[in-house]
């Protein structure tokens, strides 16, 4: 980034290729660092990863009792995911039983699935949930997609926000939704349902099953449902 006398300068690569943007302003929203300082004793010493706290799968670190959670250790640096770090610990300490899950295994399958929402709050807003297509070749998963549009969405004329799309992605032979992303007013509202869809490891089959209301930006996840089915050639359609 780099200041002219008529604004600001972004120099980027993208592709493989490097571009420039101008602008009057320019918004850098890099992440946090952990601010450590004084918060433990001389005499504690806690081992680091990449400028966080180092933490195991239960979010206990170097020292057995002290745990960590959110932004202080290495991972996703979301409100939500140390909310339910933080759910978690308690739980753990009162010894209560814990299910916080940050990716799941549905269905016998041999892959990884996150379940943890990724949301951008723009104009229209972007979110996403589980695994993309490029992800799911690279673990050589066979998936097929459905995909709609927002133009023919009843809410989205009503409101004129007709820009966006649904694509959900589904493992091939037993039709189980592996990822989502949606670009469209409300989406960061809409991914919650394929959270759980993926969490719980819904087929296409079952998510079919609920209406959703009319008119309403949530129809077009029955729309995309649709479009797989055609795209596999179901006859039900």
């Amino acid at each position: 980034i780099r200041g002219e006398e008529q604004g600001l300068v972004c120099v980027y690569e993208a592709g493989g290729e490097v571009r420039t943007i101008r602008s009057g302003q320019i918004l850098l929203a890099a992440g946090r660092q952990p601010n450590l300082d004084g918060l433990f004793g001389q005499d504690v010493s806690l081992a680091m990863e990449g400028g966080c706290l180092k933490t195991d799968s239960e979010f206990q670190t170097s020292e057995p009792g002290i745990y960590a959670i959110g932004d202080v250790t290495a991972g996703k640096m979301l409100a939500h995911v140390a909310a339910a770090q933080g759910t978690y610990v308690v739980e753990k300490i009162a010894g209560v039983h814990h299910t916080i899950r940050l990716s799941v295994v549905p269905n016998g399958m041999f892959v990884e699935l996150p379940v943890v929402p990724g949301c951008i709050y723009t104009e229209p807003e972007i979110a996403s949930v589980g695994i993309t297509v490029e992800e799911a070749k690279a673990h050589k998963m066979k998936v097929r997609c459905g995909r709609y549009s927002m133009s023919g969405n009843g809410k989205s004329i009503i409101t004129r926000e007709q820009s966006g799309f649904i694509h959900l992605i589904f493992e091939e032979y037993s039709g189980t939704i592996v990822g989502a992303q949606i670009v469209c007013p409300r989406a960061t509202d809409m991914i919650s349902e394929m959270a759980t869809a993926i969490a719980n490891g819904l087929t296409a089959d079952q998510l079919m099953l609920a209406m959703r209301a009319h008119p309403t930006y949530s129809e077009g996840i029955t729309a995309a449902i649709e479009n797989y089915y055609e795209a596999k050639g179901d006859e039900r359609l």
